[in-house]
Protein backbone atom coordinates (compact mmCIF):
# COMPACT_ATOMS: atom_id res chain seq x y z
CA UNK A 1 0.00 0.00 0.00
CA UNK A 2 1.12 3.94 -0.74
CA UNK A 3 2.47 5.26 2.67
CA UNK A 4 0.07 7.54 3.78
CA UNK A 5 2.34 11.01 3.79
CA UNK A 6 2.61 10.35 -0.16
CA UNK A 7 -1.38 9.69 -0.56
CA UNK A 8 -1.75 12.87 1.53
CA UNK A 9 0.92 15.19 -0.72
CA UNK A 10 -0.81 13.11 -3.78
CA UNK A 11 -4.01 14.66 -2.85
CA UNK A 12 -3.29 17.96 -1.88
CA UNK A 13 -1.60 18.23 -5.60
CA UNK A 14 -4.95 17.40 -6.86
CA UNK A 15 -6.58 20.04 -4.43
CA UNK A 16 -3.65 22.36 -5.88
CA UNK A 17 -4.37 21.98 -9.78
CA UNK A 18 -1.76 19.55 -10.89
CA UNK A 19 -4.47 17.96 -12.67
CA UNK A 20 -2.44 18.36 -16.42
CA UNK A 21 0.65 16.55 -18.07
CA UNK A 22 3.82 18.29 -17.42
CA UNK A 23 6.00 19.43 -20.22
CA UNK A 24 7.37 16.13 -22.37
CA UNK A 25 10.91 17.94 -21.61
CA UNK A 26 10.28 18.01 -17.84
CA UNK A 27 8.94 20.20 -14.95
CA UNK A 28 10.58 23.72 -15.83
CA UNK A 29 11.21 23.94 -12.24
CA UNK A 30 13.44 20.75 -12.36
CA UNK A 31 15.22 21.65 -15.96
CA UNK A 32 16.43 24.84 -14.07
CA UNK A 33 17.54 23.32 -11.08
CA UNK A 34 19.47 20.99 -13.49
CA UNK A 35 20.93 24.05 -15.46
CA UNK A 36 22.31 25.87 -12.37
CA UNK A 37 23.90 22.73 -10.89
CA UNK A 38 24.79 21.84 -13.91
CA UNK A 39 26.39 25.55 -13.93
CA UNK A 40 27.67 25.55 -10.11
CA UNK A 41 29.23 22.59 -9.80
CA UNK A 42 30.52 21.09 -13.54
CA UNK A 43 30.83 24.74 -15.25
CA UNK A 44 28.45 23.68 -18.05
CA UNK A 45 26.31 26.01 -19.25
CA UNK A 46 22.96 24.99 -20.25
CA UNK A 47 19.44 26.35 -21.33
CA UNK A 48 16.67 24.81 -18.83
CA UNK A 49 14.12 25.64 -22.24
CA UNK A 50 16.79 23.71 -24.58
CA UNK A 51 19.23 21.84 -23.39
CA UNK A 52 17.89 19.60 -21.14
CA UNK A 53 15.38 17.12 -20.91
CA UNK A 54 14.11 15.07 -17.73
CA UNK A 55 13.64 11.29 -18.39
CA UNK A 56 11.92 8.84 -15.86
CA UNK A 57 15.11 6.30 -16.53
CA UNK A 58 18.26 5.99 -18.52
CA UNK A 59 17.09 3.65 -21.19
CA UNK A 60 14.41 6.74 -21.83
CA UNK A 61 17.61 8.98 -22.50
CA UNK A 62 19.63 6.67 -24.58
CA UNK A 63 16.02 5.62 -26.69
CA UNK A 64 16.16 9.15 -27.32
CA UNK A 65 18.92 10.08 -27.86
CA UNK A 66 19.56 7.62 -30.17
CA UNK A 67 16.11 8.50 -32.03
CA UNK A 68 17.71 11.82 -32.42
CA UNK A 69 21.21 10.86 -33.93
CA UNK A 70 21.48 7.65 -35.98
CA UNK A 71 19.24 7.19 -38.87
CA UNK A 72 18.32 3.55 -41.33
CA UNK A 73 21.42 1.99 -42.28
CA UNK A 74 23.98 3.62 -40.12
CA UNK A 75 26.46 1.42 -37.53
CA UNK A 76 25.86 1.83 -33.66
CA UNK A 77 28.59 0.21 -31.83
CA UNK A 78 27.33 -1.32 -28.34
CA UNK A 79 29.64 -2.65 -25.87
CA UNK A 80 29.27 -6.48 -24.38
CA UNK A 81 29.69 -6.33 -21.78
CA UNK A 82 26.64 -4.04 -21.79
CA UNK A 83 22.77 -4.00 -20.93
CA UNK A 84 20.23 -6.38 -22.13
CA UNK A 85 18.07 -3.34 -23.75
CA UNK A 86 21.17 -1.58 -25.58
CA UNK A 87 20.44 -3.78 -28.83
CA UNK A 88 16.52 -3.54 -28.66
CA UNK A 89 17.08 0.33 -28.52
CA UNK A 90 19.25 0.75 -31.11
CA UNK A 91 16.85 -1.52 -33.13
CA UNK A 92 13.74 0.29 -32.52
CA UNK A 93 15.20 4.14 -32.84
CA UNK A 94 16.25 3.24 -36.17
CA UNK A 95 14.51 0.76 -37.45
CA UNK A 96 16.69 -1.67 -38.00
CA UNK A 97 16.53 -4.89 -38.56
Amino acid sequence: MTPEHIREYAKQALDEGYTFYPDAAGLLELREAIAEKLQHENGIQANPKGDVIVTVGGKEAIFAALMATVNPGEEVVITDPGWVTYAPCVRNSCMCP
